[in-house]
């Protein structure tokens, strides 16, 4: 090699190890966004003239106008005197994949879905989604762990992936979490038919729960039947899916035809309930979806069917005396429900009794919390996701404020302002 050369290679040498020192441009810092004048709400809590400052897809601030300071060059939002709030949670859905779909959602206020049982249609289009349209964000599982041959048994065999021993709840769980899941659901159900489904047994869901615990994911018990109730909670699931079921018999709703006032429900339901309650994990009753489901099926008359949604009217009053927590959600996609608001699922909590402070906690951190984010969104706090809605009025004396959307912000983005 020629001198010539050597030198032209030390060159080269030079210039490489010079730009390798370089440091990277300097990236500018996103403007700021303070949204003012404004009544801060996060769960019962409100702030009547506080400030929200978001920086990025994160929220930086927020508390009092008083301890807030503004960043210079902010780009400030005026509330207009409305009341500022984490954006809502629908906590259980299904066939929300479509951005169209959850753009419904998000224009309505609600910033997250979480689908609990995508087949795997669907679990490939969250797993690549095509989103040309700001809509609500998706968290989701993938297909039911459930018994071979069990539920759900009226749908194609993706709906449900099924596992039979310790070994394969491992590794399905394993499985779901490579693909992206949320968290993970199991069914808890044989059908209620004359020919019961097989149900998954205690060492498998164990096996599930600890699998899923280990890679950090939540696991979300689908139950309709209070007699699985015992093995979802000796199993250590995080999260109950609907109200389970008190006795629906033709003797209880003649009972409940002829009183005005609520009858006492099973003691031995009423004990199973208790646990749950004692438990503290989420339930997401889902009360519509029952009433369009089961009450329409076990039902011979509009009279019978408004009993049967007494009874579980009954059984959520019940459970909220006894302390029970509960998450919104409205099983949009399984019995014709609109995209939006699930404001019916909400008119059945207020009579059952539950405040619209504990409505709201329902909708924001505690159906975070069943969708495994609750570090992640359904609060005003520093460092969560800047996922916001404004709306005209206050939601804790008017829960129909939150019809009236006035802006919605998604990862810091206004996507809404009336």
């Amino acid at each position: 090699m020629s001198n010539w050369t050597k030198s032209l290679l030390l060159v080269v040498l030079l210039v490489l190890l010079l730009s390798a020192c370089q440091p990277a441009p300097v990236q500018p810092a996103p403007t700021p966004l303070a949204i003012i004048n404004g009544a801060l709400l996060d769960g019962n809590q409100l702030v009547p003239d506080g400030v929200v400052i978001l920086r990025g897809d994160r929220i930086e601030a927020a508390g009092p106008a008083a301890e807030i300071d503004i960043p210079a060059g902010a780009t400030v939002l005026d509330a207009r005197g409305g009341t500022i709030l984490p954006g809502l949670i629908d906590g259980h859905v299904h066939n929300a994949a479509e951005p169209e779909v959850r753009r419904k959602f998000l224009e309505a206020g609600v910033t997250s879905v979480c689908d609990t049982g995508a087949g795997a249609v669907q679990l490939r289009q969250y797993q690549n989604p095509q989103d040309d349209m700001p809509a609500a964000r998706a968290y989701y599982a993938g297909p039911f762990l459930s018994a071979p041959g069990g539920y759900p048994a009226d749908t194609d065999d993706s709906a449900r992936l099924e596992v039979g021993t310790p070994e394969e709840a491992r590794l399905a769980v394993q499985q779901l979490a490579a693909d992206g899941a949320s968290y993970i659901k199991v069914a808890l159900d044989d059908g209620r038919g004359e020919e019961p489904l097989p149900v998954l047994s205690i060492d498998v869901l164990q096996a599930v729960t600890a699998e899923a615990h280990r890679l950090g994911l939540t696991v979300r018990a689908h139950v309709l039947d209070v007699r699985y109730l015992d093995a979802a909670l000796d199993a250590g699931v995080d999260a109950i899916e609907h109200i389970p079921a008190p006795d629906l018999s033709r003797q209880v709703f003649e009972l409940w035809m002829q009183r005005d006032l609520p009858l006492p429900l099973p003691r031995a339901y009423l004990e199973e309930l208790q646990r749950l309650a004692g438990r503290q994990i989420p339930l997401t009753p889902t009360i519509e979806v029952l009433e369009r489901r089961t009450c329409n099926a076990v039902a011979r008359s509009e009279k019978e069917r408004t009993a049967c949604v007494r009874v579980y009217i009954e059984a959520l009053r019940q459970y909220r005396l006894m302390g029970g927590v509960i998450a919104l959600g409205s099983d949009y996609g399984s019995a014709g429900m609109p995209a939006g608001l699930p404001w019916r699922e909400m008119e059945f909590l207020q009579q059952a009794g539950w405040s619209n402070a504990e409505i709201l906690t329902a909708a924001t951190a505690n159906a975070a919390r069943t969708c495994g984010r609750a570090s992640e969104i359904g609060s005003l706090q520093p460092g969560y996701l800047a996922d916001l809605l404004i709306v005209d009025g206050n939601p804790l004396d008017d829960l129909t404020a939150l019809q009236r959307v006035q802006t919605v912000i998604l990862a810091g983005q206004v996507i809404l302002d009336k």
